[in-house]
Formats: structure tokens, C-alpha cells, sequence
């Protein structure tokens, strides 16, 4: 028997119940490079999949994100609620991209995020030091 071997940048799931397997099958399945994504439509964070998921979802350091704005088209989809799962470099990234183009506000909420997380993640924890060190070099250069 022969088993086909593939990843995807992009999982989405809309109002299914996630189970121990389901979210043992997405962390296996999800690339874990800068590009990945993983929406959970239909969801709060305080859903008990969602809690499967993000533990399933540690070993690729993809972090839960409140209130991520979601790129086109996922952004099209009306359902109201949505988790999303990203991964830690590009989170920081986008929280120094925010806050050097002025937008305060995007960057203070991944950046409380990424607090959150950092209860329960050693790299968010480091994340954000390095993203306070990296502002104080920003801010004296200009």
C-alpha cells in the first residue's frame, strides 16, 4: 500500500467538531512554514476543539490569534466567529510591519495575543522581547 505524503499552507474548517483525530490529522497535514493558516469558522477559543487543536497544534508553533484579520478571500466568508492559527514568525513580523507603518492599533492586538500565549509558549515569550528590542532600535533610528 502506498501512502501519498502532502501539505497544505491552508486549512480551513467551518462549524465541524473537532476531535482528538481531527486535529492530530490537521497538525500532521499543515506545512508549519511562514505561510500557514488554520481558520476555524464558526468557533470561540473557549471551544473544546479549538483546545485540541492548539495543543495539537504546539509541536509546529502555530499560535491562536484573536481578532487576526484574515487575508482574501477567507475575509469573504460571513460566518461571524472565526479562530485562526498562525505561525509565530510571521505573527511577529506582522506586528513590526504594523507598528512601523503606524498602524498602533493591529500591532497592540497581536501583540496581546502573543502575551497570551506566551502564559503557555516559551517562543511567544521570546517573541515579544525581541519585538520590544527590535522597536527600541526602530524608534532610535528615526
Amino acid at each position: 500500500m502506498y501512502r501519498i505524503v502532502c501539505t497544505f499552507d491552508i486549512i480551513t474548517l467551518m462549524g465541524a467538531p473537532i476531535y482528538d483525530s481531527t486535529a492530530t490529522e490537521i497538525a500532521r497535514i499543515i506545512s508549519g512554514n511562514s505561510n500557514s493558516l488554520v481558520v476555524a469558522y464558526g468557533l470561540s477559543k473557549s471551544d473544546e476543539g479549538i483546545n485540541k487543536l492548539k495543543s495539537a497544534l504546539d509541536a509546529k508553533q502555530l499560535l491562536i490569534l484573536a481578532d487576526y484579520i484574515l487575508p482574501s478571500p477567507l475575509n469573504e466568508i460571513t460566518i461571524d466567529t472565526h479562530v485562526a492559527f498562525c505561525p509565530l514568525n510571521s505573527v511577529v513580523s506582522k506586528a513590526k510591519s504594523y507598528f512601523l507603518g503606524g498602524k498602533m492599533h493591529s500591532s497592540g492586538k497581536i501583540l496581546c495575543s502573543l502575551q497570551r500565549s506566551s502564559n503557555i509558549h516559551d517562543s511567544a515569550r521570546k517573541a515579544l522581547r525581541d519585538f520590544f528590542c527590535y522597536t527600541n532600535v526602530a524608534t532610535q533610528m528615526l
